[in-house]
């Protein structure tokens, strides 16, 4: 399968890239565990719950994300998570900055609230594409807010408020045209059925089922 592709000498490290799309790498199992994403071979299998995968790393991540023992709580509303860096994201974007997308699609006008939301878009409307996006906004105020609401004790939630040195929306939002509204909801139609939990805001749900709501302009 490799002697069809592309093999470069990086100086003296050898570099496998795929002629179906723009990835590269310099590792051949992780060359071939894209090129069996591209022929849809799924060896890697959940013991748990049987669903397969391309590669170890993403039946690590589900592992990770599904399974694993939720031991971290959003002090808000009780939703609980498995990795630190997905509670902060729920927090973020469910109680801090609702509106606030402040990632883009690299080929186009699509915004989202996570760069993981983003990575989605990019292989279901730019397959073949390099996945990548850019952030609009600087995330710092937002992730300092997300910090202090986590360091509240029980009594100071009571009266959660968030801070006001936060900007206001329209400071980080382009507001998109009326015209565009229909355009964009069509872009945002479901391509897949996949039922899964997402990790940040905790839908039980299709790849775009009821969080599609979360993406209608």
């Amino acid at each position: 399968m490799f002697a069809k592709h592309r093999i470069k000498l990086k100086e003296t490290q050898i570099v496998y890239e795929c002629n179906l799309c723009k990835y590269a790498t310099e590792r051949k199992r992780r060359f071939k565990e894209h090129m069996d994403s591209h022929l849809g071979i799924k060896e890697h299998v959940c013991d748990a719950c049987g669903m397969a995968f391309s590669s170890d790393h993403n039946l690590k991540g589900h592992i990770k994300w599904i399974h694993k023992e939720k031991t971290l709580q959003c002090p808000i509303c009780g939703l609980k998570a498995s990795v630190l860096s997905h509670l902060k994201t729920h927090i973020r974007v469910m109680h801090v900055h609702k509106e606030a997308r402040p990632y883009k699609c690299f080929y186009c006008n699509f915004t989202c609230k996570t760069g993981g939301n983003c990575r989605k878009h990019c292989r279901n409307r730019h397959k073949g594409m390099e996945i990548k996006w850019v952030k609009t906004m600087d995330l710092k105020a937002l992730n300092q807010e997300v910090d202090r609401l986590l360091n509240l004790n029980v009594d100071e939630m009571n009266d959660v408020t968030v801070s006001e040195h936060l900007k206001p929306v329209s400071e980080h939002i382009r507001p998109v045209n009326e015209h565009m509204r229909p355009v964009m909801n069509e872009h945002m139609k479901p391509v897949v059925e996949h039922h899964y939990i997402d990790p940040i805001t905790g839908y039980i749900d299709g790849l775009m089922g009821e969080k599609q709501s979360m993406h209608i302009l």
